[in-house]
């Protein structure tokens, strides 16, 4: 019978294994207004399911879908967002944008750095560095979006200008701002209370025509940063 060895190999010393990198996609803004609607149409199509539920007299199960298309419709305009976001810093990266004054202030940690070092000729590793880093924020508070809006050249107070015109500009930025604050607060009740009244524990009612309106709002947001985004 073979004898069996148990002596373990020697352990290599200083030697890490090379981090495999996944390549990040490059988009386009049409791309990214692209995705954003694909999303969009995904969640339209929900809504004839919970019609369905809503004749049979399904009434909790229809509300609940109606609650799901809240979540999905935050969750698709935080994409957009993180989307818009990567490709405009990459275009002031590489000279295409004129670059905004809080551009200045992103912090690079020095493993970016020496990645960037180690082959001049490309930019890539500044693309995959705000992939990275923008995956772990959320965009959806009214002054995180207009911190990130500002961030990347697309001035918040002009996307809520253009979303919702009022004859006066510091209505429009207090009424956007009303609005983005309300879907985000919403949001985030049905995702971490199960839409359920903190004094009360009872859940909030909700409507189609409020899925109805958020989508709208969300719908008129990208629109008004896409249409910025174009012109510059």
């Amino acid at each position: 019978m073979a004898k069996i060895d148990f002596n373990l190999a020697d352990r290599a010393e200083n030697i890490r294994q090379p981090k495999k990198q996944i390549p990040v996609v490059h988009f386009e803004l049409q791309d990214i207004f692209n995705h954003f609607n694909e999303s969009l149409k995904d969640i339209d199509n929900q809504s004839e399911t919970a019609d369905i539920l809503l004749q049979e007299g399904k009434d909790e199960e229809c509300q609940d879908i109606w609650r799901s298309q809240i979540v999905f419709l935050e969750g698709i305009l935080d994409f957009y967002l993180h989307e818009m976001s990567k490709y405009a810093l990459y275009q002031m990266f590489s000279g295409q944008w004129n670059k905004s004054k809080k551009y200045f202030g992103i912090k690079v940690p020095m493993e970016w750095v020496e990645n960037a070092y180690e082959d001049l000729s490309t930019k890539e590793w500044f693309f995959s560095f705000l992939n990275q880093e923008m995956s772990k924020q959320v965009y959806l508070s009214a002054e995180s979006m207009k911190d990130q809006l500002n961030l990347i050249g697309i001035p918040f107070n002009d996307v809520m200008s253009k979303a919702f015109p009022k004859s006066n500009g510091n209505d429009s930025l207090k009424y956007g701002k009303t609005i983005v604050r309300e879907m985000f607060d919403r949001r985030n009740k049905i995702v971490h209370q199960n839409d359920r009244e903190h004094t009360s524990a009872n859940r909030t009612s909700i409507s189609k025509d409020l899925v109805t309106l958020y989508r709208q709002q969300i719908a008129t947001i990208v629109n008004a940063i896409q249409e910025i985004a174009i012109d510059k």
